[in-house]
């Protein structure tokens, strides 16, 4: 139904030799930047490192993608607690052939470049459930904006 509205749409526009604005592809600002990508390590527990399949063959290697609202602690402020993290991360991920994130940029904050809500394929509940959640759900970070 939407296409049909925007081809008549297009379709007056044409006739009354008016440009018109172009089509979104997507219903909602949360559906943008959304990737499928393939895990290669844990870099931390808060951040991965992952191929992203940007679409139409294109592909950005080694993208490194923290976990955007997570906060974890470092392995400098208490090393026990950021090994558990980045242990954790990892065991969550490990089997996922494929991922599901979210990008958002930032390069004016503390970590400049890439963040993500990052998403596995859940397939009792046939959705997707986020990874950033489970992190903090399991107590190895807190929640943070």
């Amino acid at each position: 139904m939407k296409v049909k509205l925007h081809l008549i749409l297009l379709f007056i526009a044409i006739i009354a030799g008016v440009s018109p604005a172009p089509v979104a592809a997507y219903d909602t600002p949360e559906d943008l930047y959304r990737y499928l990508a393939t895990v290669r390590r844990v870099i931390d527990g808060n951040t991965i490192s992952a191929d992203v399949d940007l679409g139409f063959g294109v592909w950005m290697h080694k993208a490194e993608i923290r976990l955007k609202g997570v906060k974890i602690t470092s392995m400098e402020e208490d090393s026990a607690k950021g090994v558990a993290a980045h242990k954790f991360l990892h065991e969550t991920l490990k089997d996922q052939e494929r991922i599901l994130i979210q990008t958002y940029y930032d390069p004016t904050g503390k970590y400049d470049g890439w963040y993500g809500k990052v998403s596995i394929w859940d397939e009792d509940k046939e959705d997707w459930i986020s990874v950033n959640q489970i992190v903090i759900d399991a107590g190895h970070g807190t929640a943070e904006e």
